[in-house]
């Protein structure tokens, strides 16, 4: 029995190092190795005989009933039995149950802060692959290994944000380290040209400086708002001197052409008609839809397949979460896809009301931010990477930031 404990603990830091360290070099094959390990963890559950604390876990109990209805959804609306098989993009749902569950046991300040530290170590690698695509591979952008530029900008940006609640936690001159955090995670926006990563750059940064300024433990905490703000500026500009013609400075003027109505690149038409292709069949079949198989093969009827060369009856999504969930299971889908996303905040207002309590609320809610905003504009829960990715941090974050870990 406690040799198999050992051997949970160790694949659980196998997982964590390669969510944060590998991901943002190669997302694709390091989430399908975060599953494989994530699934190996499943029986611990049942060794550990902690059932009862996992059903009363609002995150896991609501994702688990959310996970069934929409696989019920998916059975009714299929067409083929295969058609059912697409619930298995929503497996790191439940695979993140064990990854919660051996967090809890290992919760202490000591694991707590080398997760912030491999954060912040993954918010870094993100701008290394960028440097290393652009300057030695000659690609115009980040790529990484089966990766993506808009995925390794958003790694670079969740995981350098996650790193700030580490200045809160940890003490001494060794906090001020995480303030790079978001630092890195601005830089790897522009070296992927990532326009909607870099929209939500100052939400999470507004999001951080309120969490400073309302902590009044933080001495000089206005003086540090100042200085963020001023370094973050400072590196926007010299990145993009850098960069030269990157996308990231078209951003503004794509968002104020879509409201008013103006001229926008293809990029940015190629979603607008994709957004009224989704709005349209939801309103076709707003209750069930027609069943995650069918998105392709639906949004075709709409759109002119030969316009879209990277898209094809086997490949293809809205690139908006509502659009996604709602033409794949209706109404039921678009609760699905806010149970998905609110549970995790559930759980961080229910927990504890320890000293770690707002510290996990903040770390939750950049989470939420980053997936419910990148949503708006991309894939990203449905799609394995993002999905495994969500998953596992929420798991990690909400049982690791404990004061003590539970009584085995």
């Amino acid at each position: 029995m406690i040799f198999k404990q050992r051997l949970a603990v160790i694949g659980w830091w196998l997982l964590i190092i390669l969510l944060t360290i590998f991901t943002p070099i190669s997302s694709t094959f390091a989430s399908i190795i975060l599953l494989i390990i994530a699934l190996m963890l499943l029986p611990t559950i049942f060794l550990q005989q902690r059932l009862d604390l996992l059903r009363k876990e609002a995150f896991i109990s609501i994702w688990f009933v959310a996970f069934l209805i929409l696989g019920l959804s998916f059975a009714v609306t299929a067409e083929q039995p295969y058609d059912i098989i697409y619930i298995f993009n929503f497996l790191p749902f439940i695979f993140a149950i064990p990854v919660y569950f051996i967090a809890r046991n290992l919760a202490n300040p000591k694991t707590i802060s080398i997760i912030l530290f491999l954060c912040l170590g993954g918010a870094f690698i993100s701008v290394a692959v960028g440097v290393f695509d652009i300057y030695v591979r000659g690609f115009a952008r980040s790529e990484g290994y089966y990766s993506g530029a808009l995925v390794i900008a958003r790694i670079g940006l969740l995981f350098g944000f996650l790193a700030t609640s580490g200045f809160f936690i940890i003490e001494g001159a060794k906090r001020y380290i995480f303030l790079l955090g978001p630092i890195f995670g601005l830089m790897a926006i522009i070296l992927g040209g990532a326009r909607a990563s870099f929209l939500i750059f100052p939400i999470l940064a507004l999001l951080f400086l309120l969490f400073l300024i309302f902590d009044k433990k933080q001495k000089h905490r206005f003086l540090i708002a100042a200085s963020i703000i001023m370094a973050s500026i400072g590196v926007a500009l010299f990145m993009f001197f850098l960069a030269g013609d990157n996308r990231i400075i078209t951003t503004f003027n794509s968002v104020m052409a879509t409201f008013l109505g103006g001229e926008v690149d293809a990029s940015t038409q190629v979603r607008l008609e994709f957004y009224a292709a989704g709005w349209e069949l939801f309103k076709q079949s707003p209750w069930l839809g027609y069943g995650w198989a069918d998105i392709p093969e639906m949004a075709f009827t709409i759109l002119n397949e030969d316009d879209y060369e990277t898209y094809s009856l086997d490949f293809f999504d809205f690139h908006n979460d509502f659009l996604n969930f709602a033409v794949a299971a209706g109404i039921i889908g678009v609760g699905v896809l806010c149970a998905f996303l609110f549970a995790p905040i559930i759980s961080a207002l229910k927990s504890p009301k320890d000293s770690l309590f707002v510290i996990r609320l903040y770390a939750i809610s950049i989470i939420i931010l980053v997936y419910a905003l990148s949503g708006l504009t991309d894939i990203s829960l449905g799609f394995d990477r993002y999905t495994a990715i969500f998953t596992m941090t929420i798991a990690i974050i909400l049982g690791a930031f404990r004061e003590k870990p539970i009584s085995t």
